[in-house]
C-alpha cells in the first residue's frame, strides 16, 4: 500500500503520515531547541533519515519555503531553503529520492473548498485556520486537543501527496469530489 510523509517544515515543524487509504497520524515538534542554525539544519537532517529509515514511505512531501517580502525576512527565506535542502538530503542518505516540494497554496487549493467568487483575500492566519478546520471535520484532529497549525499545515500537504501517487484514495478528503457527489 503506498504511503506518504509529509512535513511543515520551520524550526517548529509540522509531520504527517500515513497509509493512502488509512487515517493519517500526525504531530509537531522542534527539530532542536538549539537557536543554532547549524543545530536545526543537522537536527532536520536525522529526523528526516530516520523517518524513512522506519516508515518506508512511498513519497515525501516537504512544504517549499514561501517567498517573504521586506528587508527582514531575508534570512529567514534563507533559512527556510537551507532547511528544505537538508530536509531533502536526508531523505536522499536514507535511499528515499521521490521527494516533492509543494508549495503550500498547491497544497491548499486542492485541500479546501473554492471560495465563491468575489470573495475577498484572505490573511494567512485565516487560511490556516480553514485547513485546520477542515483537519477536524475529516476526524484527523481533535478540536479540543490539537491547536498547532503546523500539524494541520503538515496534514494538508498529506493529502495532497495522496493525490499525487493514489488519486482514487483521495477522492474521500477532496472538497471538489464531495460536492459532486451531492
Amino acid at each position: 500500500m503506498p504511503s506518504v510523509l509529509a512535513v511543515d517544515q520551520a524550526k517548529h515543524f509540522g509531520w504527517a503520515f500515513g497509509q493512502t487509504a488509512d487515517r493519517p497520524e500526525s504531530g509537531h515538534d522542534d527539530f532542536t531547541k538549539s537557536d543554532l542554525k547549524v543545530a536545526v539544519f543537522s537536527a532536520a537532517q536525522k529526523w528526516m533519515y530516520r523517518q524513512i529509515k522506519q516508515r518506508e514511505p512511498t513519497i515525501v512531501v516537504i512544504e517549499q519555503p514561501a517567498y517573504l517580502k521586506g528587508e527582514n525576512q531575508m534570512s529567514v527565506h534563507d533559512f527556510l531553503h537551507s532547511l528544505c535542502a537538508h530536509l531533502e538530503s536526508g531523505a536522499f542518505q536514507a535511499g528515499h529520492f521521490r521527494v516533492h516540494i509543494v508549495a503550500a497554496s498547491t497544497a491548499r487549493k486542492f485541500f479546501l473548498p473554492p471560495r465563491p467568487k468575489g470573495a475577498g483575500r484572505l490573511g494567512t492566519d485565516q487560511i490556516k485556520l480553514l485547513v485546520r478546520r477542515q483537519c477536524i471535520d475529516l476526524g484527523w484532529v481533535d478540536e479540543t486537543k490539537d491547536f498547532n497549525t503546523d500539524q494541520t499545515d503538515a496534514l494538508c500537504l498529506w493529502a495532497y501527496g495522496v493525490s499525487l501517487i493514489d488519486p482514487e484514495a483521495s477522492n474521500r478528503f477532496t472538497p471538489l469530489f464531495q460536492e459532486r457527489l451531492l
